[in-house]
Parts: C-alpha cells; sequence; structure tokens
C-alpha cells in the first residue's frame, strides 16, 4: 500500500504540474545539467559536439523495456559514429534494478532524475519521451511514447551528413478545413497572418459556407488564396495536429513540427482561435527551420513567403 501511494505521488508530479509547460519541441534549447548516474558519478544529459538520443522513463512503465530495444538496435547499426545514447530515470527505483545482468548497457547507465523534478521543469509529463539533441544543445526532433527505431536512425544520419530534413527541395501545402467559419474575425485574422508572411493556402469548406460569407470568400480568392470544396479524406502525407480539439497552441505546435516532413500537406481548421493564434509563430518556425511552401497563383512569390524579383 505504500508503495502503491510513493508510485500514485509520483504520477502526478508528471502528470500534474504546478504550472504548465510545453514539452520541448524541435528547435528549442535544451539546458545543460548533469545528473548521477545509475552506474556511478555524475554525466551530463547531453555532451557538446556530439549528437544525444535522450530517452525519459520510469521503471514503473514497462514501456522503458521497449523503447530501450529499440535505442540499442539504433545504437549498434551507428556504432563507432559520435552519437551518445541516454535514459533518464524518473523514478528512485532504477539505481538498484539497473544491477540486473539482464539489462543493456543504455538502461544501467541511465542519469536519475529521482521524482521528476528536472524533467518536469522540462514540461515533459508523460513517459516514455525521447528527443534527439544536436552538438549544441537544440532539440532536433521529439516524440511522445515509444520512438521508433527507423525514426531515430533517419534523424540522425540527417544531422550527421549535416543536412535537415527541411533542406528537401519538396515544398510543404497549408490547408485549412471549414472554411469560411463563423466567425468572420477569426477568419480575417487567419488571411492577414499569411498576408504578413506572404504565404498562399488552400481553404476548403461546404459551398454554402462560401455563399453565407461571400466578402471573406472573395478577399481569400484577391488574396492569391485556393478555394475549393471538401478536403479529401484520403490525401497522402497529411499531418493533422487536431487543432479542432483544441489541445492548446503549444501542443499543436508540437505536433506539426514533430511530423512535419518536406512534400507533406498541413491540415488545420478556420474558426479555431487557438490556431489563429499559434500560426504566425507556427509558420516563422517552419521557414526558419528551411522549410518552403508551395507557390500560389499570385505571379512573383516563391515558396519561402518572400517575392522574388
Amino acid at each position: 500500500m505504500k508503495l502503491l501511494l510513493v508510485l500514485l505521488l509520483l504520477v502526478g508530479t508528471l502528470t500534474q504540474p504546478d504550472s504548465v509547460v510545453a514539452a520541448p519541441m524541435p528547435g528549442d534549447q535544451l539546458p545543460s545539467i548533469s545528473l548521477t548516474s545509475a552506474s556511478g558519478g555524475t554525466k551530463p544529459v547531453w555532451n557538446k559536439g556530439h549528437i544525444t538520443v535522450v530517452a525519459f522513463c520510469a521503471f514503473w512503465c514497462d514501456t522503458w523495456k521497449e523503447q530501450s530495444r529499440r535505442m540499442t538496435e539504433s545504437q549498434n547499426a551507428l556504432r563507432g559514429l559520435p552519437v551518445t545514447w541516454t535514459m533518464i530515470s524518473v523514478d528512485g527505483r532504477w539505481a538498484d534494478k539497473s544491477r540486473e545482468k539482464n539489462w543493456g548497457q543504455i538502461a544501467r547507465d541511465a542519469r536519475l532524475d529521482t521524482a521528476g523534478r528536472w524533467t518536469n521543469q522540462l514540461g515533459i509529463h508523460s513517459v516514455p519521451t525521447t528527443l534527439v539533441v544536436d552538438g549544441e544543445g537544440r532539440v532536433c526532433y521529439s516524440a511522445q511514447g515509444i520512438a521508433r527505431s527507423q525514426a531515430l536512425l533517419q534523424i540522425v544520419r540527417g544531422l550527421m551528413s549535416g543536412k535537415s530534413a527541411a533542406s528537401s527541395s519538396a515544398p510543404l501545402r497549408l490547408v485549412f478545413d471549414d472554411f469560411p467559419s463563423n466567425n468572420a474575425r477569426l477568419d480575417d485574422s487567419l488571411l492577414d497572418a499569411l498576408r504578413a508572411l506572404n504565404l498562399r493556402a488552400t481553404f476548403c469548406g461546404s459551398i454554402k459556407r462560401r455563399q453565407s460569407s461571400p466578402t471573406i470568400t472573395r478577399r481569400a480568392r484577391q488574396e492569391g488564396h485556393t478555394v475549393q470544396g471538401a478536403f479529401g479524406a484520403a490525401t497522402r502525407g497529411v499531418v493533422d495536429p487536431f487543432d479542432w480539439k483544441r489541445p492548446g497552441e503549444d501542443e499543436m505546435c508540437r505536433r506539426v513540427l514533430c511530423a512535419v516532413a518536406p512534400g507533406k500537406t498541413i491540415l488545420l481548421h478556420a474558426g479555431v482561435r487557438e490556431t489563429v493564434q499559434a500560426l504566425p509563430g507556427l509558420l516563422r518556425s517552419l521557414i526558419q527551420r528551411g522549410y518552403r511552401f508551395r507557390c500560389s497563383r499570385r505571379q512573383g512569390a516563391d515558396s519561402t513567403g518572400k517575392h522574388g524579383p
């Protein structure tokens, strides 16, 4: 009973922080910190000059076993390269259990963040969560749940080659469904955000919606956007953060930034206040990471949002 109470208190620490902080997303800087290692001594979470894969786990959540296996599998595939593989335990039982012989080296050498204090400050409230950090501490990949080996290999190899996924020539497509919405002011703000960055999008919605809001529909067309019918559910390569469920601005941005890849379609929804408010920052983040957007029908505008010569 006492052990159960301790575990419940720990879970509460991870899932109900005093102040809600968004989990790290690509582009964020991970602070430098050293933690006690289960194998002894104090070691840094990430090493300057090395790519580091960091997985936050807990002994009471058996998913750490599969995450450990996948990290070891990826480590073996990249053996000899300057990549550091780190697990962080957010509970207090890891040090005793890690001495078991059947544990892999990554798990036996886990950093100990007892009660998840540092983890909680980072905004990580569920395990496992996995980050890939470059040699300067910049987060390049973030995933909740068990991270796939292939995903880890792809991002690490991309960093090793000096090429980011965003450097591909395939531009992104920006689509807004349910347009026009029932909130003309939000729709105007959405168009304002796109105009400020000189980006064009595709707006989908029913004929009834367009007929009931002719002014905003006319503006969208005049500013070079494509206004067409219902969005095709079968469209491939869609990044859908389910913004209509209102997960919050930070979480919506994290979902997009973690799933985006060259050539994909980002599906958002008109009439969602959180989406409109987060849109300028999200688009700037994508542009800063090297992503481009498909050219609009307007002449003289390239897909980075800048006018051509």
